[in-house]
């Protein structure tokens, strides 16, 4: 008879050595778990302890405050679109999108708005010419040829205060860090780099150089300035690479028959600088550009993403026909669309560029230059912002409207 069915007898020696080994092995079973799961805990512990040291700096500043907000706000409700303009007008500069907000400034008020007409920042001016730019969750608002300038944010007023001389240009990037440059006595131009709090980090003086636009390094580091100069009795312009932590520009190259208008950085450290008559692109790392010259074409309008522009080109103001040019990080022409009428407003996103002309919008693949999509949007859009590739605001005389395709 087998042992199991002999519940009063004795187990064997094999019984109890097979009995002892079943419990160990079920004991070893049952402790893997806890052992995984104990050393899954520490190593969750210590890489956010290591993420806390690293990014140190942003958790414990303004900035990773204001993110969170911004967040919150995203995430909130609004009153959607259309969206009423707070004041008479706005210029088309001064209307674009910055991160996922719309940003806009009229001839009264600097405002903020997310994707769902939730207002993050609203605040008044009395700028006669006020420009705006924008980075992360703050605003720099100038007046033009005056003296006054604010700092914002989604938290409130930062900075709210005036320079010395007359500003002529400015920057902001996302951690706060923003220049000015200025007129100077006995100087061409002034460059002020400032860091988050106001405090003067870095000044240059330029002897003969006027500058006409600035950009600052995503990280507000260093930056770009543009400008003019006189030399042998002609004109010409000046790139200027700046490093703040070095006293002289890292580079200076100059560039005939040409007057910079606007200069923004890409990727990989390349900078778009584009100009009347042609584009530079700079590589900030060999401190080497390359150009690609309009010709005999008139510049109508141009936006800039990561690196590649898109420009609105014709033969002459009021033309027939336009092209809208989409040009690569080597300053070499991808594609080229043909648009009917005088193009009023370009703006790209990814690999969407939006091309507004005679009321009406129209999205391209900037790889191959396919229609994408085309929308009547009404003879009173006078600038278009996209939001992705997919969507776009657009600017009207009294109000913002929303559009996809």
């Amino acid at each position: 008879m087998n042992p199991e069915n002999r519940p009063d007898q004795e187990p064997t020696r094999e019984e109890k050595i097979a009995a002892f080994r079943n419990r160990k092995q079920k004991d070893r079973v049952r402790r893997i778990p806890k052992i995984i799961f104990r050393s899954i805990g520490i190593l969750l512990a210590v890489c956010l302890l290591l993420t806390v040291w690293v990014n140190r700096k942003f958790l414990f500043s303004g900035e990773f405050s204001e993110t969170v907000q911004l967040l919150l706000a995203e995430m909130s409700g609004g009153d959607g679109f259309p969206y009423s303009i707070k004041g008479d007008s706005v210029m088309p500069s001064n209307f674009f999108v910055s991160g996922k907000e719309l940003v806009l400034a009229s001839d009264r008020s600097l405002n903020m708005v997310t994707a769902k007409g939730h207002t993050v920042i609203e605040t008044q001016h009395s700028y006669s010419t006020p420009v705006l730019r924008a980075s992360g969750s703050r605003c720099l608002l100038y007046h033009l040829g005056g003296l006054d300038y604010q700092v914002e944010s989604v938290s409130g007023t930062v900075q709210k205060t005036t320079a010395e001389q007359k500003i002529i240009a400015g920057d902001l990037a996302a951690n706060g860090r923003y220049v000015l440059v200025t007129q100077a006595d006995n100087y061409a131009s002034a460059l002020y780099a400032y860091l988050p709090d106001g405090t003067l980090q870095y000044q240059y003086l330029f002897s003969n150089c006027y500058v006409t636009s600035v950009a600052l390094r995503p990280d507000g580091a260093g930056g770009i300035a543009c400008g003019m100069f006189s030399k042998n009795g002609a004109l010409y312009s000046a790139i200027y690479v700046f490093d703040f932590n070095t006293e002289e520009p890292l580079a200076v190259l100059e560039q005939a028959d040409v007057c910079y208008l606007d200069v923004s950085y890409g990727e990989h450290g390349t900078a778009v600088c584009v100009g009347d008559t042609m584009l530079s692109v700079v590589d900030t790392a060999n401190y080497q550009k390359n150009d690609y010259a309009y010709g005999q074409e008139t510049l109508q309008a141009w936006s800039v993403y990561d690196g590649t522009a898109a420009l609105a080109l014709s033969a002459y103001s009021g033309a027939s026909e336009s092209h809208v040019r989409i040009i690569g990080a080597d300053a070499a022409e991808v594609v080229s669309m043909p648009v009917s009428g005088e193009v009023r407003d370009v703006a790209l996103y990814g690999d969407t560029v939006c091309v507004l002309h005679d009321g009406v919008l129209d999205a391209y693949l900037v790889g191959n230059g396919a229609a994408a999509a085309s929308r009547d949007v009404g003879k009173d859009a006078r600038a278009v912002a996209m939001r992705d590739t997919r969507s776009a605001y657009l600017l009207g005389v009294t109000e913002v409207r929303y559009v996809s395709f």
